[in-house]
Protein backbone atom coordinates (compact mmCIF):
# COMPACT_ATOMS: atom_id res chain seq x y z
CA UNK A 1 0.00 0.00 0.00
CA UNK A 2 1.71 3.46 -1.01
CA UNK A 3 1.05 6.46 0.90
CA UNK A 4 1.17 9.91 -0.25
CA UNK A 5 2.20 12.66 1.50
CA UNK A 6 2.83 16.80 0.71
CA UNK A 7 5.47 18.71 2.16
CA UNK A 8 3.87 21.67 0.39
CA UNK A 9 0.71 22.71 -0.86
CA UNK A 10 -0.29 26.49 -1.88
CA UNK A 11 -3.95 27.49 -1.70
CA UNK A 12 -4.96 31.00 -3.34
CA UNK A 13 -8.34 32.88 -3.62
CA UNK A 14 -11.15 31.56 -5.65
CA UNK A 15 -10.57 33.36 -9.12
CA UNK A 16 -7.36 32.80 -9.41
CA UNK A 17 -6.08 29.54 -11.69
CA UNK A 18 -6.34 26.39 -9.53
CA UNK A 19 -3.36 24.76 -11.99
CA UNK A 20 -1.58 27.67 -10.26
CA UNK A 21 -2.75 27.52 -6.64
CA UNK A 22 -1.98 23.31 -5.51
CA UNK A 23 1.48 21.87 -5.91
CA UNK A 24 2.09 18.34 -5.05
CA UNK A 25 5.91 17.99 -4.06
CA UNK A 26 6.72 14.12 -5.31
CA UNK A 27 10.01 14.39 -3.57
CA UNK A 28 7.85 12.81 -0.35
CA UNK A 29 7.88 9.58 -2.00
CA UNK A 30 11.12 8.59 -1.51
CA UNK A 31 11.34 9.09 1.90
CA UNK A 32 8.07 6.90 2.48
CA UNK A 33 10.11 4.04 0.48
CA UNK A 34 12.78 4.27 2.97
CA UNK A 35 9.76 4.32 5.46
CA UNK A 36 8.68 1.14 3.82
CA UNK A 37 12.06 -0.45 3.60
CA UNK A 38 13.06 0.69 7.51
CA UNK A 39 9.66 -1.59 8.18
CA UNK A 40 10.25 -4.51 6.18
CA UNK A 41 13.92 -4.19 7.03
CA UNK A 42 12.48 -4.42 11.04
CA UNK A 43 9.77 -6.93 10.30
CA UNK A 44 12.84 -9.38 9.11
CA UNK A 45 14.92 -8.33 11.88
CA UNK A 46 12.12 -9.46 14.19
CA UNK A 47 11.79 -12.74 12.27
CA UNK A 48 15.07 -13.01 12.96
CA UNK A 49 15.50 -12.81 16.30
CA UNK A 50 12.11 -14.98 16.70
CA UNK A 51 13.91 -17.62 15.33
CA UNK A 52 17.18 -17.30 16.33
CA UNK A 53 15.45 -17.11 19.98
CA UNK A 54 13.19 -20.66 19.26
CA UNK A 55 17.13 -21.81 18.27
CA UNK A 56 18.29 -20.73 21.52
CA UNK A 57 15.56 -21.73 23.60
CA UNK A 58 15.83 -25.43 21.71
CA UNK A 59 19.32 -25.84 22.35
CA UNK A 60 18.82 -24.74 26.18
CA UNK A 61 16.53 -26.92 26.47
CA UNK A 62 18.64 -29.79 25.06
CA UNK A 63 22.03 -28.85 27.18
CA UNK A 64 19.66 -28.81 29.89
CA UNK A 65 18.18 -32.29 29.48
CA UNK A 66 22.20 -33.50 28.77
CA UNK A 67 23.06 -32.25 31.73
CA UNK A 68 20.33 -33.87 33.12
CA UNK A 69 20.90 -37.00 31.51
CA UNK A 70 24.56 -36.58 32.80
CA UNK A 71 23.97 -35.97 36.24
CA UNK A 72 21.84 -39.15 36.81
CA UNK A 73 24.56 -40.89 35.31
CA UNK A 74 26.95 -39.92 36.93
CA UNK A 75 24.55 -40.55 40.66
CA UNK A 76 23.75 -43.80 38.89
CA UNK A 77 27.43 -45.01 38.68
CA UNK A 78 28.65 -42.93 41.71
CA UNK A 79 26.05 -45.04 43.86
CA UNK A 80 27.21 -48.58 42.09
CA UNK A 81 30.57 -47.92 42.72
CA UNK A 82 30.14 -47.27 46.33
CA UNK A 83 27.79 -50.39 46.64
CA UNK A 84 30.93 -52.10 45.25
CA UNK A 85 33.28 -50.82 47.69
CA UNK A 86 30.66 -51.70 50.70
CA UNK A 87 30.52 -54.73 49.06
CA UNK A 88 34.67 -55.64 49.20
CA UNK A 89 34.98 -53.91 52.41
CA UNK A 90 32.70 -56.50 53.68
CA UNK A 91 33.99 -59.43 51.39
CA UNK A 92 37.57 -58.09 52.88
CA UNK A 93 37.00 -57.81 56.96
CA UNK A 94 34.97 -60.98 56.18
CA UNK A 95 38.15 -62.10 55.25
CA UNK A 96 40.67 -60.65 57.37
CA UNK A 97 38.44 -62.00 60.11
CA UNK A 98 38.75 -65.34 58.79
CA UNK A 99 42.31 -65.45 58.05
CA UNK A 100 42.66 -63.60 61.91
CA UNK A 101 40.55 -66.79 63.28
CA UNK A 102 42.76 -69.53 61.45
CA UNK A 103 46.30 -67.69 62.65
CA UNK A 104 44.68 -67.71 66.26
CA UNK A 105 43.92 -71.54 65.42
CA UNK A 106 47.10 -72.60 64.35
CA UNK A 107 49.08 -70.45 66.47
CA UNK A 108 47.25 -72.18 69.79
CA UNK A 109 47.82 -76.20 67.69
CA UNK A 110 51.72 -75.13 67.59
CA UNK A 111 51.48 -73.99 71.21
CA UNK A 112 49.72 -77.12 72.64
CA UNK A 113 51.80 -79.60 70.31
CA UNK A 114 54.54 -77.61 71.13
CA UNK A 115 54.12 -78.14 74.87
CA UNK A 116 53.03 -82.17 74.40
CA UNK A 117 56.45 -81.91 72.88
CA UNK A 118 58.38 -80.32 75.36
CA UNK A 119 56.91 -83.01 77.71
CA UNK A 120 57.28 -85.92 75.93
CA UNK A 121 61.36 -84.61 75.54
CA UNK A 122 60.99 -84.07 79.28
CA UNK A 123 59.77 -87.43 80.13
CA UNK A 124 62.54 -88.75 77.60
CA UNK A 125 65.19 -87.77 79.09
CA UNK A 126 64.01 -88.19 82.59
CA UNK A 127 63.61 -91.99 81.24
CA UNK A 128 67.06 -91.66 79.47
CA UNK A 129 68.51 -90.26 83.12
CA UNK A 130 67.08 -93.76 84.70
CA UNK A 131 68.15 -96.22 82.12
CA UNK A 132 71.95 -94.25 82.41
CA UNK A 133 71.24 -94.81 86.59
CA UNK A 134 70.53 -98.48 85.85
CA UNK A 135 73.56 -99.17 83.63
CA UNK A 136 75.75 -97.53 86.34
CA UNK A 137 73.90 -99.54 88.57
CA UNK A 138 74.82 -102.85 86.65
CA UNK A 139 78.22 -101.71 86.06
CA UNK A 140 78.56 -101.44 89.67
CA UNK A 141 77.39 -104.56 90.46
CA UNK A 142 79.93 -106.01 87.83
CA UNK A 143 82.46 -104.32 89.72
CA UNK A 144 81.23 -105.83 92.88
CA UNK A 145 81.53 -109.24 91.66
CA UNK A 146 84.58 -108.74 90.26
CA UNK A 147 85.89 -107.83 93.26
CA UNK A 148 83.99 -110.77 95.16
CA UNK A 149 85.97 -112.88 92.72
CA UNK A 150 88.92 -111.38 93.76
CA UNK A 151 88.36 -111.90 97.23
CA UNK A 152 87.45 -115.10 96.44
CA UNK A 153 90.75 -115.68 95.09
CA UNK A 154 92.82 -114.14 97.66
CA UNK A 155 90.47 -116.15 100.26
CA UNK A 156 91.69 -119.71 98.71
CA UNK A 157 95.18 -118.57 98.40
CA UNK A 158 95.13 -117.61 101.83
CA UNK A 159 93.30 -120.87 102.64
CA UNK A 160 96.05 -122.98 100.64
CA UNK A 161 98.74 -121.23 102.21
CA UNK A 162 97.19 -121.12 106.13
CA UNK A 163 94.01 -123.97 106.49
CA UNK A 164 94.44 -127.67 106.06
CA UNK A 165 92.36 -129.05 102.73
CA UNK A 166 89.33 -129.88 104.95
CA UNK A 167 89.64 -126.49 106.38
CA UNK A 168 89.81 -124.96 102.70
CA UNK A 169 87.11 -126.94 101.40
CA UNK A 170 84.90 -126.10 103.98
CA UNK A 171 85.69 -122.45 103.94
CA UNK A 172 85.66 -122.69 100.39
CA UNK A 173 81.93 -124.36 100.78
CA UNK A 174 80.93 -122.15 103.20
CA UNK A 175 82.24 -118.97 100.95
CA UNK A 176 81.49 -120.40 98.10
CA UNK A 177 77.84 -121.51 99.21
CA UNK A 178 78.15 -117.54 100.19
CA UNK A 179 78.91 -116.74 96.76
CA UNK A 180 75.77 -118.63 95.87
CA UNK A 181 73.86 -117.29 98.24
CA UNK A 182 75.23 -113.73 97.38
CA UNK A 183 74.93 -114.61 93.17
CA UNK A 184 71.34 -116.03 93.95
CA UNK A 185 70.43 -112.78 95.97
CA UNK A 186 72.37 -110.68 93.74
CA UNK A 187 70.51 -111.99 90.55
CA UNK A 188 67.31 -112.24 92.33
CA UNK A 189 67.42 -108.67 93.42
CA UNK A 190 69.39 -107.59 90.09
CA UNK A 191 66.65 -109.80 88.29
CA UNK A 192 63.60 -108.24 90.05
CA UNK A 193 65.12 -104.70 90.08
CA UNK A 194 66.02 -105.14 86.83
CA UNK A 195 62.47 -106.98 85.47
CA UNK A 196 60.85 -103.94 87.85
CA UNK A 197 63.02 -101.31 86.11
CA UNK A 198 62.12 -103.02 82.32
CA UNK A 199 58.50 -103.39 82.85
CA UNK A 200 58.30 -99.63 84.12
CA UNK A 201 60.76 -98.42 81.18
CA UNK A 202 58.68 -100.77 78.62
CA UNK A 203 55.75 -99.24 80.07
CA UNK A 204 56.79 -96.01 80.15
CA UNK A 205 58.84 -96.53 76.65
CA UNK A 206 55.47 -98.11 75.14
CA UNK A 207 53.49 -95.28 76.44
CA UNK A 208 56.04 -92.83 75.16
CA UNK A 209 56.17 -94.57 71.84
CA UNK A 210 52.59 -94.40 71.95
CA UNK A 211 51.98 -90.64 72.46
CA UNK A 212 55.33 -89.81 69.91
CA UNK A 213 52.66 -91.97 67.42
CA UNK A 214 50.21 -90.22 68.32
CA UNK A 215 51.85 -86.97 68.42
CA UNK A 216 53.23 -87.44 65.16
CA UNK A 217 49.77 -88.77 63.60
CA UNK A 218 48.34 -85.31 65.30
CA UNK A 219 51.60 -83.76 64.22
CA UNK A 220 51.23 -84.99 60.56
CA UNK A 221 46.92 -83.99 60.87
CA UNK A 222 48.06 -80.82 61.68
CA UNK A 223 50.76 -80.34 59.42
CA UNK A 224 47.71 -81.32 56.62
CA UNK A 225 45.59 -78.93 58.53
CA UNK A 226 48.41 -76.69 58.12
CA UNK A 227 49.01 -76.98 54.65
CA UNK A 228 44.90 -76.86 54.18
CA UNK A 229 44.97 -73.80 55.67
CA UNK A 230 48.04 -72.38 54.50
CA UNK A 231 46.40 -73.68 50.75
CA UNK A 232 43.52 -71.74 52.33
CA UNK A 233 45.06 -68.98 53.47
CA UNK A 234 47.02 -68.77 50.08
CA UNK A 235 43.43 -68.54 48.13
CA UNK A 236 42.36 -66.12 50.52
CA UNK A 237 44.95 -63.79 50.50
CA UNK A 238 44.56 -64.03 46.26
CA UNK A 239 41.16 -62.83 46.47
CA UNK A 240 42.14 -60.69 48.69
CA UNK A 241 44.97 -59.35 47.01
CA UNK A 242 42.15 -59.67 43.80
CA UNK A 243 39.83 -57.86 46.00
CA UNK A 244 42.34 -55.42 46.61
CA UNK A 245 43.26 -55.02 43.19
CA UNK A 246 39.69 -54.56 42.44
CA UNK A 247 39.11 -52.33 44.62
CA UNK A 248 42.10 -50.04 43.48
CA UNK A 249 40.52 -50.38 39.87
CA UNK A 250 36.78 -49.67 41.03
CA UNK A 251 39.16 -46.71 43.12
CA UNK A 252 40.79 -45.70 39.65
CA UNK A 253 37.17 -45.67 37.98
CA UNK A 254 35.57 -43.68 40.75
CA UNK A 255 38.64 -41.14 40.36
CA UNK A 256 37.90 -40.98 36.92
CA UNK A 257 34.19 -40.95 37.29
CA UNK A 258 34.72 -38.16 39.89
CA UNK A 259 37.18 -36.19 37.32
CA UNK A 260 34.20 -36.93 34.55
CA UNK A 261 32.03 -35.76 36.98
CA UNK A 262 34.19 -32.51 37.56
CA UNK A 263 34.44 -31.92 33.92
CA UNK A 264 30.52 -32.58 33.24
CA UNK A 265 29.89 -29.86 36.58
CA UNK A 266 32.49 -27.57 35.13
CA UNK A 267 30.93 -28.30 31.65
CA UNK A 268 27.69 -27.64 33.15
CA UNK A 269 28.43 -24.33 34.88
CA UNK A 270 29.77 -23.22 31.76
CA UNK A 271 26.23 -24.18 30.00
CA UNK A 272 24.58 -22.05 32.77
CA UNK A 273 27.00 -19.92 32.04
CA UNK A 274 26.03 -19.52 28.22
CA UNK A 275 22.16 -20.08 29.74
CA UNK A 276 22.54 -16.86 31.59
CA UNK A 277 24.35 -15.30 28.33
CA UNK A 278 21.78 -16.94 26.21
CA UNK A 279 19.35 -15.21 28.34
CA UNK A 280 20.34 -11.77 28.70
CA UNK A 281 20.79 -12.11 25.07
CA UNK A 282 17.36 -13.47 25.10
CA UNK A 283 16.25 -10.36 26.96
CA UNK A 284 17.70 -8.05 25.37
CA UNK A 285 16.44 -9.23 22.19
CA UNK A 286 12.93 -9.34 23.60
CA UNK A 287 13.55 -5.40 24.46
CA UNK A 288 15.17 -4.97 21.02
CA UNK A 289 11.73 -6.55 19.79
CA UNK A 290 9.57 -4.55 22.50
CA UNK A 291 11.41 -1.25 21.04
CA UNK A 292 10.88 -2.41 17.27
CA UNK A 293 7.36 -2.59 17.93
CA UNK A 294 6.49 0.54 19.69
CA UNK A 295 9.06 2.33 16.56
CA UNK A 296 6.71 0.31 14.11
CA UNK A 297 3.71 1.11 15.77
CA UNK A 298 5.16 5.08 16.11
CA UNK A 299 5.24 4.71 12.53
CA UNK A 300 2.12 3.25 11.47
CA UNK A 301 0.53 5.95 13.72
CA UNK A 302 2.64 8.96 11.62
CA UNK A 303 1.35 6.89 7.98
CA UNK A 304 -2.48 6.90 9.56
CA UNK A 305 -2.12 10.49 10.82
CA UNK A 306 0.00 11.44 7.05
CA UNK A 307 -3.14 9.64 5.30
CA UNK A 308 -5.67 11.03 7.20
CA UNK A 309 -4.11 14.55 6.43
CA UNK A 310 -3.84 13.71 2.65
CA UNK A 311 -7.24 12.26 2.71
CA UNK A 312 -8.57 15.61 3.99
CA UNK A 313 -6.04 17.44 1.51
CA UNK A 314 -7.59 15.52 -1.65
CA UNK A 315 -11.43 16.02 -0.14
CA UNK A 316 -10.71 19.59 -0.28
CA UNK A 317 -9.02 19.62 -3.71
CA UNK A 318 -12.07 17.39 -4.87
CA UNK A 319 -14.15 19.89 -3.79
CA UNK A 320 -12.73 22.77 -5.44
CA UNK A 321 -12.36 21.11 -8.23
CA UNK A 322 -15.90 19.94 -8.32
CA UNK A 323 -16.89 24.03 -7.55
CA UNK A 324 -14.56 25.46 -10.96
CA UNK A 325 -15.16 22.32 -13.01
CA UNK A 326 -18.72 23.73 -13.72
CA UNK A 327 -18.05 27.51 -15.22
CA UNK A 328 -14.79 25.70 -17.11
CA UNK A 329 -17.84 23.12 -18.11
CA UNK A 330 -19.52 26.01 -19.53
CA UNK A 331 -16.73 28.14 -20.97
CA UNK A 332 -15.86 24.53 -22.68
CA UNK A 333 -19.26 24.31 -24.75
CA UNK A 334 -19.11 28.13 -25.60
CA UNK A 335 -15.16 27.08 -27.26
CA UNK A 336 -16.51 24.37 -28.86
CA UNK A 337 -19.43 26.18 -30.60
CA UNK A 338 -16.81 28.46 -31.17
CA UNK A 339 -14.71 25.77 -32.86
CA UNK A 340 -17.70 24.46 -34.84
CA UNK A 341 -18.26 27.68 -36.20
CA UNK A 342 -14.64 28.30 -37.06
CA UNK A 343 -13.94 24.66 -38.93
CA UNK A 344 -16.77 25.01 -40.99
CA UNK A 345 -15.83 28.31 -41.85
CA UNK A 346 -12.67 26.99 -42.50
CA UNK A 347 -14.35 24.03 -44.46
CA UNK A 348 -15.90 26.72 -47.01
CA UNK A 349 -12.71 28.74 -47.13
CA UNK A 350 -11.20 25.45 -48.21
CA UNK A 351 -13.93 25.20 -50.70
CA UNK A 352 -13.41 28.54 -51.95
CA UNK A 353 -9.88 28.14 -52.31
CA UNK A 354 -9.97 26.68 -55.96
CA UNK A 355 -11.69 29.82 -57.07
CA UNK A 356 -9.42 31.98 -55.48
CA UNK A 357 -7.08 30.85 -57.31
CA UNK A 358 -8.84 31.15 -60.75
CA UNK A 359 -8.65 34.85 -59.71
CA UNK A 360 -5.60 35.09 -58.85
CA UNK A 361 -4.75 33.62 -62.27
CA UNK A 362 -6.92 35.98 -64.20
CA UNK A 363 -5.68 39.01 -61.80
CA UNK A 364 -1.63 38.00 -62.90
CA UNK A 365 -3.22 38.19 -66.25
CA UNK A 366 -4.82 41.47 -65.59
CA UNK A 367 -2.02 43.42 -63.74
CA UNK A 368 -1.38 45.14 -66.54
CA UNK A 369 -4.05 47.10 -66.63
CA UNK A 370 -4.00 48.97 -63.67
CA UNK A 371 -7.46 51.12 -63.89
CA UNK A 372 -9.17 47.82 -64.69
CA UNK A 373 -7.38 45.56 -61.97
CA UNK A 374 -7.51 48.27 -58.43
CA UNK A 375 -11.26 47.12 -57.61
CA UNK A 376 -10.65 43.73 -57.93
CA UNK A 377 -6.92 43.39 -56.11
CA UNK A 378 -8.39 45.45 -53.40
CA UNK A 379 -11.27 42.63 -53.20
CA UNK A 380 -8.81 40.07 -53.39
CA UNK A 381 -6.78 41.16 -50.70
CA UNK A 382 -9.50 41.94 -48.56
CA UNK A 383 -10.62 38.58 -49.00
CA UNK A 384 -6.93 37.41 -47.97
CA UNK A 385 -6.65 39.79 -45.21
CA UNK A 386 -10.52 38.09 -43.66
CA UNK A 387 -9.03 34.42 -44.53
CA UNK A 388 -5.56 34.84 -42.39
CA UNK A 389 -7.63 36.52 -39.76
CA UNK A 390 -9.82 33.76 -39.28
CA UNK A 391 -6.95 31.38 -39.63
CA UNK A 392 -5.44 32.59 -36.62
CA UNK A 393 -8.31 32.88 -34.44
CA UNK A 394 -9.11 29.43 -35.48
CA UNK A 395 -5.70 28.27 -34.11
CA UNK A 396 -6.15 30.29 -31.01
CA UNK A 397 -9.41 28.98 -30.20
CA UNK A 398 -8.65 25.23 -30.78
CA UNK A 399 -4.87 25.84 -28.61
CA UNK A 400 -7.88 27.49 -25.61
CA UNK A 401 -10.11 24.30 -26.09
CA UNK A 402 -7.35 21.95 -25.92
CA UNK A 403 -5.47 23.15 -22.48
CA UNK A 404 -8.85 23.85 -20.87
CA UNK A 405 -9.62 20.14 -20.65
CA UNK A 406 -5.26 19.32 -19.29
CA UNK A 407 -6.22 21.98 -17.05
CA UNK A 408 -9.40 20.14 -15.58
CA UNK A 409 -7.37 16.99 -15.93
CA UNK A 410 -4.72 18.54 -13.65
CA UNK A 411 -7.14 19.78 -11.44
CA UNK A 412 -9.68 16.15 -10.69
Amino acid sequence: MIWWTSTRSKVRGPGENPAACIFFDLSCQNYDINELSDISHTHKKEKDLLYENCMLQEEIALLRLEIDTITNQNQQKEKKYFEDIEVVKENNDNLQKIIKLNEETLTKTIVQYSGQLNDLAAENKILNSELENEKQNQERLEIEMESYHCRLAAALRDCDQSQTQRDLNLHFQRIRQEWIDLQDKMKADMSDHLQATNEILSEKLSNVENKINSLQIQLHNTTDAVEEKNLTLEGVRRDLSQTQCQKKEIEQMYQTEQSKLKKSIAKQESVEERLFQLQNENTLLRQQLDDAHKKVNRQEKTISTLHDQFQAVARNLRAESEKQSLPLQEKSKELLDKCNYFKKSMDQCEKEKPGRKVVMRHLKLEWTDPLKQQPTAEATSFNLDKTQDSKKKSGQISSEVCMKPNMSTVNL
